[in-house]
């Protein structure tokens, strides 16, 4: 018969007496305190024997401590593709970003972009990215299909795989913004977008300040004539 200590190290103890456990069970620690684990919490925990084979009550020195970390639920290790929302249409195919949230903890990202549904031939992959988000500095084609999907991981093993994202590129047209490739039917949505995109306001058509051109020429040629009537 054995006796058996679980804890993680600061905030949680269990002590087994030989009476809840074989040595069988001992060595599987799920087998006996499986409500009690918390995930992603890695436990510490050792045993030690406390009836002889002559049936006499002798503990022996507990045994090395070993460790087991529990994995995270697998709502909690579930990926939600946020950015381009799976289904997107009409997006930007220049300098497209991608973001993804996962509550698990994870240490390393894999990310990869596919025109084929299996992901096969991507355009692009990455693999170790440290944050939730990622940027494709090229041009995509217009009007087309693209699939994409994150892998997580957390100390080199998978803990998650997101489910494949889809999105379709805008339409071409005759002008499109150098910023994130969009297309439009006149020049004049052109600049407006552009605009909108950087932050900086649209500049002043040129037939307006030829208009606050004349404007002002007339407002001077009224001044002096009317200064000239008083004189008369």
């Amino acid at each position: 018969m054995v006796d058996a200590f679980v804890q993680d190290g600061f905030n949680f103890g269990r002590y087994c007496p030989g009476s809840e456990l074989s040595p069988a069970a001992a060595a599987n620690p799920s087998a006996f305190l499986g409500s009690y684990f918390t995930p992603e919490t890695t436990y510490y925990w050792r045993v030690r024997t406390v009836e002889a084979g002559t049936g006499q009550t002798i503990h022996s020195w507990w045994s090395e401590p070993l460790s087991f970390t529990v994995s995270p639920t697998a709502s909690a290790a579930a990926i939600e593709l946020v950015a381009p929302v799976p289904g997107a249409l009409n997006v930007p195919p220049k300098n497209l970003g991608f973001s993804w949230q996962i509550l698990a903890t994870a240490d390393a990202f894999d990310w990869v972009l596919s025109k084929n549904a299996d992901l096969s031939a991507p355009v692009q992959s990455k693999t170790g990215l440290t944050g939730t988000a990622t940027t494709y500095s090229g041009t995509l084609d217009y009007g087309t299909v693209y699939y994409w999907q994150v892998t997580a991981y957390k100390e080199g093993a998978a803990i998650s795989v997101s489910p494949v994202g889809t999105f379709t590129t805008a339409a071409t047209g005759a002008f499109c913004s150098a910023i994130d490739g969009l297309c439009f039917a006149t020049q004049a949505e052109l600049v407006a977008h552009n605009a909108e995109v950087s932050g900086h306001p649209a500049p002043t058509p040129f037939w307006v300040w030829v208009v606050i051109a004349i404007g002002a020429v007339l407002v001077i040629v009224v001044i002096v004539l009317i200064f000239r009537t008083r004189r008369v």
